[in-house]
């Protein structure tokens, strides 16, 4: 069960692909829910827009997997010509020559009978760094994988002409290691499609031990990614559009509204659902949602957004009881097609 994820997932030579749908149609049009998808994932900035276009064009249809492996290949093909960054790191070994610091402990105990090396720690400028290691790291991974024809010959091309860089364990304190500066904000597209590739490879599945790549978005949060970026369009001096605004709750817990409006000083709650209702029905914990972002945020008013699938009008603001008519709630749904593409 997929419950609320969509993206994509391949084993060996399967490859599922799950596409959201805010339709009734018991066929829906898949191409049609792929491009819905896809462009979600550009305009929410998780796929390089200028890439989108001309990756779509190369790429054997309904596969979003292929989509991104083609996004990371062609960047670090852009790395390679123009030069993989070198960095100092201090390295441990046993020299015919002193070089660097002499460690006197481990001389004497490892060259007891070798007087003519030295055990030192130098300094050396070279490409195993951290970066190129997690780049080389996503290759071999795409190496292992069951790509397009096209693909797999460019991925070997590039195992191929990368210098030598250790194979090391990655893990997310890893990637949260990496600062980028003026030098190194070139790797940041290939590096963000490294991690999803790293983190989210599984060479031991327990049902098997088949090689595994899950690419997986919680539409839920894609979905209020979606709306905030188009009502961020629309800020002007009499409105603001912030997100994931937190206030203090409880014993160090904290509420997180989706979007918080300020429209000529009055603050409106926006709470989005990835859920189809087929009628103004929304459920109790979504309501009780709703009156405790308007009493911590001192809002009037919270707006359910749902994604608009039965012809079903938008609930005007109705107050809740014993509120003093200080505090009400929404619900509105949202077109997610318009004219046959994305709204």
């Amino acid at each position: 069960k997929f419950s609320n994820y969509v993206g994509a997932i391949q084993c060996r030579d399967l490859t599922i692909e799950i596409l959201p749908k805010a339709d009734k149609k018991e066929n829906p049009d898949k191409n049609l829910w792929q491009s819905v998808l896809l462009k979600m994932l550009r305009d929410c900035r998780l796929l390089k827009i200028e890439t989108l276009a001309n990756a779509q064009l190369k790429l054997r249809p309904n596969s979003i997997l292929d989509l991104y492996f083609e996004i990371f290949i062609t960047e670090v093909e852009k790395l390679l010509s123009r030069g993989l960054i070198k960095s100092y790191r201090r390295k441990e070994e046993n020299l015919p020559v002193l070089k660097g610091r002499l460690l006197l402990p481990k001389h004497i105990r490892k060259n007891q009978f070798h007087q003519e090396k030295f055990y030192v720690n130098h300094e050396i400028y070279d490409h195993n760094h951290l970066l190129n290691q997690i780049i080389f790291k996503a290759l071999n991974i795409l190496n292992q994988t069951n790509l397009e024809p096209n693909l797999a010959f460019r991925v070997q091309k590039l195992i191929a002409r990368f210098p030598k860089i250790d194979q090391i364990e990655l893990f997310e304190s890893d990637f949260q290691k990496i600062t980028f500066h003026r030098q190194t904000i070139r790797y940041q597209t290939a590096l963000d499609i490294a991690r999803m590739l790293i983190l989210r490879f599984s060479p031991d599945i327990r049902g098997g031990n088949q090689n595994l790549i899950a690419l997986l978005f919680d539409m839920n949060l894609l979905f209020e990614e979606y709306i905030f970026r188009q009502l961020k369009k629309c800020q002007n001096e009499d409105l603001t559009v912030k997100r994931q605004t937190q206030k203090p709750f409880w014993n160090r817990r904290y509420l997180r509204p989706d979007i918080v409006l300020n429209y000529k000083g009055k603050n409106i709650i926006l709470d989005t659902k990835w859920k189809v209702l087929k009628k103004v029905n929304p459920n109790m914990e979504d309501l009780r949602q709703a009156f405790v972002y308007n009493q911590f945020f001192d809002s009037e008013k919270c707006v359910l957004v749902y994604p608009k699938v039965f012809e079903i009008a938008d609930l005007e603001a109705v107050p809740f009881e014993n509120s003093d008519g200080k505090s009400f709630c929404q619900v509105c749904f949202s077109e997610i097609l318009k004219d046959g593409k994305l709204n």
